[in-house]
């Protein structure tokens, strides 16, 4: 429930059995929004593997854009967590 309240970083919600890859719960910055999937999978390296939007889960594809809202669910390797959910936690640059 505190999650719910206070929702900010990554939270685990699943790991392969050799604990390599997690599945994650990460907030993001709200200047992400309106941005696409695979735009944040190239600036992130991690996979989007789903997002639940008003309460249904979806499955994205990379033309998927991101909405207020959004609750992202993130597959990434455990030693990446920190670094992806600083990256989507900081508003996005801008690059030409």
């Amino acid at each position: 429930m505190l999650r719910r309240l206070i929702p900010e970083g990554a939270h685990s919600v699943w790991s392969d059995p050799s604990g390599h890859v997690v599945l994650a719960d990460m907030t993001y910055h709200d200047q992400w929004v309106g941005h696409s999937v695979k735009k944040l999978q190239e600036v992130t390296g991690a996979r989007i593997a789903f997002l639940t939007r008003y309460g249904d889960a979806m499955l994205v594809t990379g033309s998927t854009a991101l909405q207020d809202g959004d609750q992202l669910h993130v597959l990434v390797a455990r030693t990446d967590i920190d670094r992806v959910a600083t990256l989507l936690g900081s508003e996005p640059e801008e690059r030409s």
